[in-house]
């Protein structure tokens, strides 16, 4: 399969609403092409690279627990997809409160027609871009999570997407549907990683359906390899008094472009968004949010932080908008970045449309270096350079990692962050600054 060819994969045993969705996004895909640096929303971000290969679409492959154990998040019931499939051998057994379930999206609409039906139309066809497009036109087997109304799912729940085969061109299209239902609470942590070298593809959508009252704790990390690209879009529905905490972390991938949409659709619904990326070579990553605030008295708190060393670029754009008559909100957006190289860039992007006037609104942005003075006092007390850099930087990014709830993932995010700043070695000294936690 070309991308710009699209063929459809035979989907004769799905609803004929699911066929006809499938359809019009495949026409959607044909009419808009991909974007290029004309659209507005693109303007820093080119594809052109990404797009020129011949890719097949990834197909079943064979994958060991030794290969993804890397990926695993420790004390994490852990729920395994290659190339979108889920796997049932590498995924951990387990069960939920009752009335709850997970397990292959596509399966999930035979055995619940009346569930899904609703959510998976929720996004209008017209207004997916042509990387959302070709997901919904192709994905299969998928994943779901469903946790009843009041459940209290206390051990948290990872869905981890892995991308590998042996031709030389790979695009995976995996598609994540999770809804809580009224009262219901989780924790769900999304990894994408990538196993096999060659032009690779991660083209990701998630859907996040809050009913009244849930509350939801949300990780995505992105692991790909340094070859690969990834980009997506996770959507989130809020309705009223639901509350969500969503971290974004980006460590791997040559071109990786997230885009996180949330809607506050109730009263008192609540969103609070962490992003952290970590960028050196010729590295690119944008992250771009859309925060709408469609009711009155609902709340929002968006920081994304960034590190660039060498010749990577760094995109940020967020956009809060306030509906007519969504009186009384409070919304708050923080951009800071650090470059550790003269050759860095990054574009920062705050947007706020308002269009009520009792409201809290409020946006910043700032790029800066390290500070020479305090890079002299550490290493005034015997630290090298490397070093103090990697400790100073490592200080830049550890609020984002020490705010996160879910203690074995700080763990294994700041082990994973100070090795990569230090380049895979720590000095036995250095080391011992340094605990399990996350230091605040």
């Amino acid at each position: 399969m070309h991308l710009i060819g699209l063929t459809l994969p035979a989907h004769g045993h799905e609803p004929d609403w699911l066929l006809a969705r499938r359809r019009a996004a495949a026409d959607r895909f044909a009419a808009i092409g991909f974007p290029t640096t004309h659209d507005e929303d693109w303007r820093q971000t080119s594809v052109k690279s990404v797009v020129a290969h011949p890719f097949t679409l990834a197909e079943s492959a064979t994958v060991t627990a030794e290969q993804i154990a890397p990926f695993r998040v420790p004390d994490a019931r852990v729920l395994v997809f290659i190339n979108g499939r889920h796997s049932a051998e590498l995924s951990d057994t387990f069960e939920l409160p009752e009335g709850c379930g997970w397990g292959s999206l596509a399966q999930s609409i035979s055995v619940f027609p009346a569930l899904w039906e609703t959510p998976l139309q929720r996004r209008p066809i017209d207004s997916l871009n042509a990387f959302e497009a070709l997901n919904e036109a192709l994905w299969e087997g998928g994943a779901f999570l469903y946790i009843a109304k009041d459940a209290d799912v206390a051990t948290p729940i990872q869905i981890l997407h892995v991308l590998t085969g042996t031709d030389p061109a790979l695009i995976n299209v995996p598609k994540t549907v999770v809804v809580l239902e009224s009262g219901a609470k989780a924790t769900v942590i999304q990894t994408a990683a990538g196993l096999s070298t060659g032009h690779r593809l991660h083209c990701g959508v998630t859907e996040i359906h809050l009913r009244e009252g849930a509350s939801l704790d949300h990780y995505h990390i992105q692991r790909q390899r340094h070859d690969a690209s990834a980009i997506g879009t996770i959507h989130i529905w809020q309705d009223a008094g639901s509350s969500l905490n969503s971290d974004s972390v980006t460590l791997g991938g040559a071109l990786v472009r997230t885009q996180v949409n949330v809607e506050l659709l109730g009263e008192k619904a609540d969103a609070v968004l962490n992003g952290l990326y970590v960028l050196d070579g010729d590295r690119h990553a944008d992250l771009t949010t859309l925060i709408d605030h469609a009711v009155p008295h609902t709340t929002s708190k968006q920081r994304y932080k960034g590190i660039l060393d060498d010749q990577s670029h760094g995109v940020f754009t967020g956009k809060v908008i306030v509906r007519p008559n969504a009186q009384k909100i409070s919304a708050e957006q923080s951009n800071p970045n650090l470059l550790l190289s003269d050759d860095a860039i990054v574009n920062s992007q705050p947007q706020l449309e308002i269009y009520a006037d009792d409201v809290k609104c409020s946006h910043g942005a700032t790029i800066g270096q390290l500070d020479d003075d305090a890079l002299f006092y550490l290493q005034s007390r015997g630290i090298d350079l490397d070093s103090a850099k990697a400790i100073m930087t490592y200080a830049f990014a550890a609020d984002v990692i020490a705010d996160m709830a879910l203690a074995p993932l700080r763990a294994q995010l700041g082990e994973i962050l100070m090795g990569t700043l230090l380049h895979g070695g720590m000095p036995a000294e250095v080391a011992a600054l340094f605990t399990t936690e996350v230091p605040v």
